[in-house]
């Protein structure tokens, strides 16, 4: 009779000895497009609100807001419906950039 080897729990090439045995993490990652793009898209909305509760009470939160009112339609004021409508365009900014993103990564990676 022909001994068998005994394996090592503590073994450096696992998959080797015992092929049943995956390992954790598999090189290629994918990212959720879906997940992604709803992320961007609650941080955008959220990034215009803080900034024009910011504007409203500072200086320098009035100069942000010039600088980023040409990249939207409905922030033209300080107005609560200018806020909301520019967080609503910034969700569908954020919905965009996070799906192309994801995309571009599964496709890179």
């Amino acid at each position: 009779m022909v001994k068998k080897k005994k394996i090592s729990k503590f073994s450096k090439n696992v998959t080797r000895t015992n092929p049943s045995l995956k390992p954790l993490f598999t090189p290629s990652l994918r990212l959720s497009q879906f997940s992604l793009a709803y992320s961007f898209s609650i941080l955008c909305a959220l990034f215009i609100f803080i900034l024009s509760l910011t504007a409203k009470s500072t200086a320098y939160g009035q100069d942000a807001v010039k600088i980023i009112q040409p990249f939207f339609f409905t922030f033209t004021s300080l107005s609560a419906f200018s806020i909301i409508s520019a967080m609503a365009e910034a969700a569908i900014h954020g919905l965009i950039i996070g799906f192309l993103v994801a995309w571009l990564y599964n496709k890179l990676s």
